[in-house]
């Protein structure tokens, strides 16, 4: 496959990737209450074409919900880049199987909660107005101080999301033709 042919394939399925980001994010967030599956094409994309396309999924994924739905999710676009330049990196040194996918589902749930966690307390106050406001405002009832109420609360929601998303794209790409993952980081 010529050079031109594999990035025009890349490109397009990188599109491919944000929309499901989109697609996934608007849909899952509401039928089922602290899950959003909004990172699974950032995961898919640096998986199979490295970190720098990941971070660029994400950064396009953010930027389109920021215009579409919600200004202030473009502060949050850091954090899908983030998932792209973790999950490439990771990707690039092991195969992602299904372990891999749950240690590098738990790895990002660390840092997206950590980095989310001052997003949503400096741009936010704390309440971002999603399904996760239920467990910080009890979290705060309880005495819990404002950045710890908001670290737990997405420490506990994060972890089933990222590790949800990271098996969702390991399951994916042991189904994906081989001629789609040639030239692809280590898979």
């Amino acid at each position: 496959m010529s050079k031109r042919k594999l990035s025009t394939n890349a490109f397009i399925f990188c599109t491919m990737c944000i929309a499901l980001n989109v697609v996934l994010g608007s849909f899952i967030s509401k039928i089922v209450p602290f899950l959003y599956l909004d990172a699974a094409g950032t995961i898919l994309g640096a998986v199979l074409f490295g970190p720098i396309a990941g971070i660029l999924i994400g950064l396009v994924t953010n930027l389109i919900t920021a215009i579409s739905t919600n200004p202030l999710e473009a502060f949050f676009a850091i954090i899908n880049m983030m998932i792209g330049l973790i999950t490439g990196l990771i990707a690039r040194r092991w195969k992602f199987t299904i372990p891999v996918a749950i240690v590098t589902g738990v790895i990002l749930t660390i840092a997206c909660s950590f980095v989310g966690s001052f997003i949503a307390q400096f741009v936010y106050g704390g309440l971002t107005g999603t399904s996760i406001d239920v467990i910080y405002l009890a979290l705060k009832q309880s005495g819990v101080e404002t950045f710890n109420a908001i670290f737990t609360t997405r420490i506990l929601t994060n972890l089933a999301d990222k590790v949800l998303c990271c098996v969702f794209v390991a399951i994916v790409i042991q189904h994906l033709p081989k001629s789609m993952l040639k030239g692809s980081s280590r898979l």
